[in-house]
């Protein structure tokens, strides 16, 4: 069952229930149960209207180029077959068939063919961009965070990681900016990977 046949299968439920609801006029806990019951399937009906893949940039302009050459749903069509080709014997092409050379872009196909296929079926959204602050020998540590007391020569105390999932995740530059002039660190730009 895809995702737009889960929908259609609890909007059903809803209607059912719906009808059940205002139908039912000797026992009112039922009626109630009911609305209950209704109400928790439109919350779940809106929660997956409104989840979508999460996708690089680079998936985004490959498939934007596909849709500007092919259009409408023969686009959709020969991106799932260049995304269900690659790996079997076929390197990843873009729409002119030429072969994208490894890179981002064809690593997280090779790793997400799912959810690329999701994301031509259903839609998707743009990854978006957060920054991380990097310090130390070799900008090989990253902010975890602050400790509430200032260490000596007024200098802020704070945590250190070099496990990026670890790190702080700025949503706003200018806080990263301001974060990393006070640890002697550097911003760097990164993805919210899916």
């Amino acid at each position: 069952m895809n995702k737009q046949e889960l929908i259609n299968h609890l909007e059903e439920k809803f209607n059912i229930a719906s009808h059940k609801a205002y139908s039912a006029k000797e026992d009112s806990n039922y009626r109630k149960y009911m609305s209950g019951y209704r109400g928790s399937l439109k919350n779940v009906i809106d929660f997956i209207k409104q989840e979508k893949t999460i996708v690089p940039k680079e998936f985004d302009e490959w498939y934007k180029e596909i849709q500007e050459i092919k259009g409408g749903n023969e686009a959709k069509r020969f991106a799932l077959w260049k995304i269900c080709q690659f790996g079997f014997g076929c390197g990843f092409e873009d729409v002119k068939d030429r072969k994208i050379i490894k890179g981002s872009l064809t690593n997280w196909v090779m790793n997400h063919k799912e959810k690329a296929i999701d994301a031509v079926l259903n839609g998707y959204q743009m990854e978006r961009p957060y920054w991380l602050v990097a310090h130390g020998r070799g900008l090989a540590f990253y902010l975890a965070n602050f400790i509430s007391d200032w260490g000596e020569e007024n200098t802020p105390k704070f945590r250190e990681t070099d496990d990026i999932n670890e790190a702080y995740k700025f949503s706003d530059i200018e806080k990263a900016k301001s974060a990393a002039s006070l640890i002697d660190g550097i911003v760097i730009e990164v993805g919210e990977r899916a």
